[in-house]
């Protein structure tokens, strides 16, 4: 699902809200009372604190989490590693391991391939994150936090647990369930809904 799927969904629900893509982050825009004292109504936006990210298509990575990759272990497998650099920066969560989802891609596109990662550069990872986003959307990518976001709805489809998922992309069980239960569909719910029945190990009826 994308932002304009998305934003659709939240109109044929008229819950009076869009999610709009501002800069490297996710917005919530929407008509809100006026503070105490005030008469008018105003559309204003809700910053999420929530980062695009253009790697997040393979492994749902923040997009300054580019250069915090270790290419050499990405060579062996398509487990990646995020790693802290002699310097002493780190990416915004810290160290940590990603599976690949697909794990196919891995070797279809070569990830470990330094030639494919945009070339700027930023004074922090805030900076190096707006620069890693404009070089994407210069490629033809106009939302790359959606690829976060898809990497995020797959480990769903594949039957990952939401506590592992949420390790991966660095943030919490609740930021992660708050987020990504919007993207959970009917079709994602049968899909579940049947692997479980297919089990040879499910309990029968009585």
């Amino acid at each position: 699902m994308d932002l304009k799927q998305l934003n659709n969904r939240l109109k044929s629900a008229k819950i009076g809200v869009t999610v709009r893509c501002r800069g490297d982050r996710l917005s919530l825009r929407a008509t809100l009372p006026p503070k105490p004292g005030g008469t008018d109504w105003k559309q204003q936006d809700i910053a999420l604190g929530i980062y695009a990210s253009p790697a997040g298509l393979k492994y749902g990575l923040r997009n300054h989490e580019l250069f915090y990759i270790d290419l050499e272990k990405l060579k062996e497998s398509p487990v990646l590693s995020i790693v802290d650099h002699e310097d002493g920066s780190s990416a915004k969560t810290g160290e940590r391991r990603v599976w690949a989802v697909y794990p196919e891609w891995w070797d279809k596109w070569q990830l470990w391939n330094v030639s494919r990662l945009p070339q700027v550069s930023g004074k922090n990872n805030r900076k190096l994150g707006h620069r890693v986003t404009a070089a994407f959307r210069r490629s033809g990518f106009r939302n790359p936090y959606n690829l976060r976001h898809r990497w995020a709805v797959r480990t769903i489809e594949f039957g990952l647990p939401v506590e592992l998922a949420a390790q991966q992309m660095g943030h919490s069980y609740k930021e992660h369930t708050n987020t990504y239960h919007y993207w959970i569909t009917d079709e994602v719910h049968q899909r579940a809904y049947d692997l479980l029945m297919q089990r040879d190990d499910r309990p029968l009826p009585p």
